[in-house]
């Protein structure tokens, strides 16, 4: 059984879910309906899910902790009884949504009889439980729980080593993103290499993270960035995002901009395909900052805390933490030369063969 939550979620778990159709190996896909995923599994040559616990609403549907605790016990029971249906033989989750953590628990419960619980993208850590919150929560819940540990890269794994009790499987795989990244560029006919704006760079930016979107202060600081951009600035606005700019009355300082285009969430490959050509991503997301590896895109996190160390290891990506003067000291030099050094690094997280591999451990395991 592979349950799924969001839209990153299916995206990163695209590869393993093709690579069990490849090896006629039978699932059943549930989906908790945490995210409308329609259009991600179109994209991504994927089956409809086999149940779907809830019609999605889109994405920041929680207004409070009140509300998305309800909404976890509700899924919690819904998920325990599908698993005593199916009786699956091994339970797949991934990363560290709320999908994520009421899925573990739900599997976890089942005091006899109980299915391997495989938690793939195990092993990250910003070693700080507020930030990103609920993340950090939900993928420590996720290693706590299973039983067989994915992790994307050595790092990862020496989080969850010594740290679990003997019996547990921990393997490192390679980053799933990586698979799907190169699945979508090749199907929407994308080349990284020639897709960069050299005649009117612009500025990629995104902001979603609760710790970031719930304090003015740090909505200020993210729109100073966009203010002082020496380049245009592309700026996916998710609705929860724009939802909190216009209560602390900072909307109206980004979207009279005459350099900074406001967008709505969009398809992944069309999001590629604007990834791709861009000089820089601003971005708090963890996809995007291993995507910018791959596709060799100078990477600011806006972050005070991340669990993609590997990326700022690599000297792809660099995190904010508060100096937002010299963020926008580094946007400037970016504009007026691609870093040299961008180009020489070596992605961490993997080749694209993640998938491939998970499916072989599982085939492994499933026939033993």
């Amino acid at each position: 059984m592979v349950i799924l939550g969001t839209k990153a979620e299916t995206i990163k778990m695209s590869p393993v879910l093709r690579e069990l159709v490849r090896r006629g190996i039978p699932y059943f896909l549930l989906h908790t309906g945490q995210h409308d995923i329609s259009n991600e599994l179109n994209e991504l040559g994927l089956r409809t899910p086999d149940a779907v616990l809830e019609k999605s609403t889109g994405r920041g549907r929680f207004s409070n902790a009140i509300h998305a605790s309800f909404w976890n016990f509700g899924k919690l029971l819904l998920i325990r009884l599908w698993i005593k249906s199916v009786s699956p033989k091994i339970v797949l989750i991934h990363g560290d949504t709320m999908t994520t953590a009421t899925a573990a628990i739900a599997t976890r419960s089942f005091l006899s009889h109980r299915p391997l619980l495989a938690h793939v993208e195990a092993g990250l850590r910003s070693h700080n439980l507020r930030e990103p919150f609920p993340e950090e929560i939900s993928r420590r819940i996720a290693d706590c729980a299973s039983d067989i540990l994915f992790c994307p890269t050595a790092f990862a794994a020496e989080n969850v080593k010594n740290k679990h009790k003997r019996g547990k499987c921990v393997f490192v795989v390679g980053n799933t993103n990586i698979d799907s990244l190169k699945y979508a560029l090749k199907k929407g006919n994308i080349n990284p290499d020639t897709g960069r704006a050299k005649k009117n760079p612009y500025l990629l930016a995104k902001l979603h993270r609760q710790e970031n979107i719930k304090s003015e202060k740090r909505l200020s600081e993210f729109v100073k960035i966009l203010e002082n951009a020496p380049m245009h600035v592309e700026f996916i606005l998710a609705d929860n995002t724009r939802r909190k700019m216009k209560k602390f009355g900072i909307f109206d300082r980004v979207s009279g901009l005459k350099h900074v285009s406001i967008r709505k969430d969009m398809p992944y490959i069309e999001f590629l395909k604007l990834f791709a050509g861009a000089s820089c991503i601003l971005t708090d997301g963890g996809g995007e900052t291993e995507e910018a590896c791959f596709l060799k895109v100078p990477c600011i996190e806006f972050r005070r805390f991340s669990e993609r160390q590997e990326a700022e290891r690599a000297g792809i990506a660099i995190r904010w933490n508060g100096n937002t003067s010299i963020v926008i000291k580094l946007i400037e030099s970016i504009a007026k030369i691609k870093p040299k050094h961008i180009a020489r690094a070596k992605n961490p997280y993997g080749d694209g063969t993640a998938g491939a591999k998970i499916v072989a451990e599982i085939e492994k395991i499933i026939s033993a």
